[in-house]
């Protein structure tokens, strides 16, 4: 009936039943009781009375039934399969033998009789002896008055399967096409006081029925469909539950022509405010607590950026999006859809704000936040030791959009014994046992604060964690201090060993407990920050739960000093009293948020059953986070423990649970959980290059082991100078005080000079996700530039200059090495060399007329005499110094432990070693000289023309003589040639054993090579070839002539006596000349 009203009429007939308030509202109720009274004994009467009948009149019912089907107009077919209660069936079915409603134990449960249905169904499966029960049978008939609309249901239905329980049938029917909205079974049972909650399965309808109940009368009773056709209806809307109900009460169920609509909404950039094509939507069902129902329909925007629901009736939808690339997305971000009776819709946040169009746009805008617009990173550069030269770098990443997602969290957090033990090496030093001297002696405290901050620490090997001590005065001995369950402390029974070394903890060292509580108080502050609408409890456990909040409480007000307040730590683990504990809490929320567990936990179960409690919080719909703070030892292992009970992420089916072995991995695992519970930024990869040229990834601040190829921090890989985090979830915070963050530490490679303003990270370091790269900043520090230099040395010949030399020793003036590493004279610094004569370097060395000290003027020196050089290095760092932080002062630098006239100067030696040629002339006469004679060499240095004489005197009988040794030459070729003698020729020369030059002798002319090129090393200087000794032989001829060397000069001298001649040998005087030998 389309543009009609539409109505089903429920009968229920009940035995004197009291529901809720009077029926005062039916008119004439006295009335209307007193004829139903009457027309029940009638109806006892004539049902004895049909019954007793109904033997003998079977065949001719049968024959009736039959004529009877045959008249009626539709007949449909009788089906012949049983099939099991409740089925819809018309009134041609009704008392077919092969058509019951169910299964029968006994006969049809209905027959007619003279046109009437009597039910005969009873709580026992039996027929009745006596008359029909049919004041116990429901008819329901829609608008048309169609008798094959009519169906028949359960007698005793109306007390429901429980006894004392009532339950009205509702059923959700077409009364134009004679079908049913709902699959078998076709009606629903509705509990007093309870509304219906059926979602039609027919795909155009898609969702609840719609109208509402009003009451019928009829002044008689209702035994045949006629009777049915002649109800009317009061109109006056009413709920049955609320209504009193006597023997016959009528209600009416009006089922309404429901308005449809459609909605539309719009899409786009936050910052650009850009449309946004392609992004896809869910729209679902709403079920009566406001979970999410069956999916209804996908769709996408369009280019427009439109999203458009199209046929949408009366009802509460909820809509989600996957999130488009590059875009930021939530599991727990969704929209309210609600469409009124007038087809108006409204569109709500989940934090119940409307969503209105605004600007110029027609319709409400849902908005995208872009990762490239909205993702922050910040890294910062720490001194942690200036002369060691260790700095710590800090990684933070956030998102700054604040959507407020209320989620009901409960923190389920361990508060075992092994809480007040550290992971980590403790900061403050070692000392043995029986040293300790500062009378704090630790004697046990019974109740109290129970997580006191102990002082020292015992390294328990087996379980690679550091354990407090305290001294047990009854034994005079230090003991372990370990929790019992109620709390109160105890001695380990074993004392430790005397000589035994122990850890002194530093003012900055955190316990597993510290490391907790620092990750909750950050958690808190994020959610108070991004969700002031969440709620949040906590559930503190050990061996059972202790002092946990007995309800939820909003985030804005939460303070968790109460919990701080009384905690006491105790004995045992059991984390699934802890779950079970949070899931009865979360159970009994009153709000339609998300509901969460966050676990955290240091150490195995040692009692109860976790995966069984944590199956069933799962099973109540709570997801589960669980964190886990563990020794390297053991930390893969529980990993595998804390995955049975965590959740799967529902996008990625990635995993809930998270490992920690340092305090500042487990703030990094509370900030992916906040993040995943929040809008977050998910599956995104970070990356930091160190700078590798100039510093070594260690592992922690003490700077002394260098970080390996593998896992490092908090789910950090590192390869080669890459750190990488893959498949972080970035969440929102104001500032890096609350984001994602990661710690490495560096340390200056030895063979790294130093500097200011250097910076740590290369290019390419950031966080990536959904496609989009946002780079980290490139901090800087300052390094302490650290050198020391070395004097050097080198032998050179005499004429050589100190070009080739200087460069094979210049690296050890300049370069200056450190623990045996040659440093990177990076452009870091600014080196200044400068060489001068004297020790005090204020004589610069000269060349060609510029005393500048420079090295240019140092290369060409040529030394004749071993000579000192003193250097001067001056190191100016390039950069601009970081300020807050120790830097190196911008003029010239020492060395370490040098220093030079109080000055900031670094000095050094360059010694140079002159090494010089000789010749030695011998002369040897065949036969004894007859008188005396003189021999004269000249000896020639060929590349300059320098010339050297030498004379030799052999008196008369004598056969040899030495010339006195020509020393001090510079390198270079020579050429010695012997003068004429008078009465004597040269006849060979030779040279002696003691040569260590190249000779090339030709007749009397000998050239001699001082100081030669090396064979083994060509462009160098042999400076082993460095004497000459020759030997002239002569023969002496009588008949000889005078020669130049016998002659005699005439020299004007002056003494005493005043001028006079003196005679004067050339071969004995000239030659002694100083500026000729």
């Amino acid at each position: 009936m389309k543009g009609k009203l539409k109505c089903v009429i429920a009968l229920i007939l009940c035995m004197s039943l009291m529901f809720g308030t009077s029926l005062s509202t039916l008119a004439d109720t006295e009335t209307t009781g007193q004829a139903t009274t009457q027309t029940e004994e009638t109806a006892s009467v004539e049902g004895a009375k049909e019954t007793k009948e109904a033997d003998g009149q079977e065949e001719s019912q049968e024959q009736q039934q039959t004529e009877q089907d045959e008249t009626l107009p539709n007949k449909q077919k009788i089906q012949s399969k049983v099939k099991q209660y409740p089925e819809y069936i018309n009134s041609q079915q009704v008392g077919q033998e092969y058509g019951h409603p169910h299964q029968s134990v006994i006969g049809t449960d209905f027959r007619i009789e003279n046109g009437k249905y009597i039910c005969i169904w009873t709580a026992d499966h039996e027929p009745p002896a006596y008359g029909p029960r049919n004041q116990h049978y429901v008819k329901i008939l829609d608008q048309t008055k169609d008798i094959y609309a009519i169906s028949a249901i359960r007698c005793d239905l109306y007390g429901g399967e429980t006894p004392g329980e009532t339950y009205y049938p509702v059923y959700y029917m077409n009364a134009e096409t004679d079908k049913s909205y709902l699959k078998d079974p076709m009606f629903e049972s509705v509990k007093k006081n309870q509304k219906p909650t059926k979602v039609s399965d027919i795909e155009e309808t898609n969702n609840l029925t719609n109208g509402y109940w009003t009451l019928g009368t009829y002044d008689g009773k209702i035994e045949t469909e006629s009777d049915l056709a002649k109800v009317t209806d009061t109109n006056r809307k009413v709920k049955p539950e609320e209504q009193k109900i006597v023997t016959q009460t009528i209600f009416i169920w009006h089922e309404e022509e429901q308005k449809i609509s459609d909605f539309t909404f719009q899409k786009m950039d936050d910052k650009t405010k850009q449309p946004m094509q392609g992004v896809e939507f869910q729209l679902f069902a709403s079920k009566e607590d406001g979970e999410l129902g069956e999916l209804i329909i996908e769709v996408k925007s369009d280019e427009s950026g439109k999203v458009i629901f199209k046929n949408l009736k009366a009802g509460t939808y909820y809509i989600k999006e996957t999130a488009p690339n590059g875009y930021m997305g939530s599991a727990n971000l969704q929209w309210k859809l609600v469409i009124d009776e007038t087809g108006t819709g409204k569109l709500y946040n989940v934090n119940g704000t409307e969503i209105k169009a605004f600007g110029d746009n027609e319709y409400p805008i849902i908005e995208n936040y872009s990762v490239q617009q909205h993702l922050r990173t910040q890294k910062t550069a720490s001194l942690v030791d200036w002369k060691k030269r260790i700095y710590k770098i800090d990684l933070y990443a956030w998102h700054d959009v604040q959507v407020d997602i209320p989620a009901n969290i409960v923190l389920t957090v361990d508060i075992s014994g092994s809480m007040p033990w550290m992971l980590e090496t403790p900061s403050g030093g070692k000392v043995t046992i029986q040293d300790i001297r500062d009378g704090n002696d630790y004697n046990l405290q019974t109740g109290g604060n129970g997580w006191d901050d102990y002082k020292y620490y015992y390294f328990d090997s087996g379980e690679k964690e550091y354990k407090p001590i305290g001294f047990n005065s009854k034994d005079n001995n230090w003991h372990i201090i370990k929790s019992k369950s109620n709390g109160e402390k105890t001695w380990d029974t074993t004392a430790i060993k005397k000589g035994t070394e122990v850890y002194i903890r530093g003012k900055d060292d955190r316990t597993k407990l510290n490391a907790m509580l620092d990750s909750i108080d950050a958690f808190v502050n994020k959610l108070k920050a991004s969700s002031p609408n969440s709620n949040i409890a906590i559930v503190p456990f050990a061996g059972e739960v202790y002092y946990a909040d007995t309800s939820l409480q909003n985030i804005s007000s939460y303070d968790l000093s109460d919990f701080k307040r009384k905690l006491v730590l105790h004995g045992d683990t059991n984390q699934g009293a802890g779950i079970s504990a949070a899931t009865k809490l979360l159970k009994n929320s009153n709000n339609t948020n998300p509901n969460y567990i966050v676990l955290f936990t240091d150490g195995a179960q040692t009692k109860g059953e976790a995966e069984d409690a944590a199956g069933a919080a799962k099973q109540a719909g709570i997801s589960i986070f669980a964190a886990g703070l563990y020794n390297e030892k053991n930390a893969a292992t529980q990993e595998e423990v804390l995955k049975k009970w965590a959740s799967k992420d529902p996008e990625d089916g990635s995993s809930y649970a998270y490992t920690a072995t340092t305090p500042e991995g487990l703030e990094a695992a509370f900030s992916e959980i906040f993040a995943e519970i929040n809008l977050s930024i998910k599956n995104t990869v970070i990356k930091d290059i160190v700078d590798t040229n100039r510093f070594d990834i260690v592992t922690d601040s003490s700077g002394e082991i260098l970080a390996t190829n593998g896992a490092y921090g908090h789910n950090g890989k590192l390869n080669g100078s890459t750190i990488t985090w893959d498949g972080v979830s970035i969440g929102y915070s104001d500032s890096e005080e609350n984001a994602w963050h990661q710690t490495i530490y560096i340390k200056a490679k030895n063979s790294y000079i130093g500097g200011n303003g250097v910076t740590t990270n290369l290019q390419g370091s950031g966080v990536t996700a959904s496609g989009v790269s946002v780079s980290f900043p490139q901090p800087k520090v300052n390094v302490l530039i650290r050198y020391t230099l070395q004097d050097a040395e080198d032998t050179v010949f005499a004429g050589e200059v100190l070009e080739k030399y200087f460069d094979s020793k210049k690296d050890q003036l300049i370069t200056p090495k450190y623990d045996d590493k040659s440093f990177d004279m990076t452009s870091d610094v600014n080196i200044t060399v400068s060489y001068y004569y004297d020790a005090e370097c204020t004589q610069p060395v000269e060349a060609n007329g510029k005393a500048d000290g420079s090295e240019d003027a140092l290369r060409a020196q040529y030394p004749a005499e071993d000579t000192t050089y003193y250097v001067e290095v001056q190191v100016t760092p390039t950069g601009t110094a970081v300020s807050g932080m120790e830097s190196n002062p911008d003029d010239c630098l020492t060395a370490i432990n040098t220093a030079k006239n109080g000055a900031v100067c670094t000095t050094a030696k360059y010694e140079i070693k002159v090494v010089t040629g000789s010749i030695q002339i011998t002369k040897e006469l065949e036969e004894n000289a007859k008188k005396d004679a003189t021999f004269t060499f000249e000896i020639t240095k060929t590349d300059d023309n320098t010339k050297w004489y030498r004379a030799i005197y052999i008196r008369a009988g004598a056969k040899s003589g030495k010339a006195e040794i020509l020393s001090g030459l510079p390198k270079g070729q020579y050429n010695i040639r012997e003068l004429s003698t008078i009465r004597y020729k040269n006849t060979k020369v030779e040279q002696d054993q003691n040569t260590s030059c190249p000779i090339q002798i030709e007749g009397t002319n000998t050239n001699v090579y001082i100081g030669c090129e090396s064979a083994k090393y060509p462009s160098m200087t042999d400076l082993s070839a460095k004497h000459v000794g020759l030997t002239f032989t002569n023969q002496y001829n009588e008949n000889g002539k005078l020669v130049d060397s016998d002659a005699f000069l005439n020299r004007a001298v002056k003494d005493e006596n005043g001028w006079h001649f003196e005679q004067v040998s050339i071969s004995k005087e000239v030659l002694k000349d100083k500026n000729r030998a």
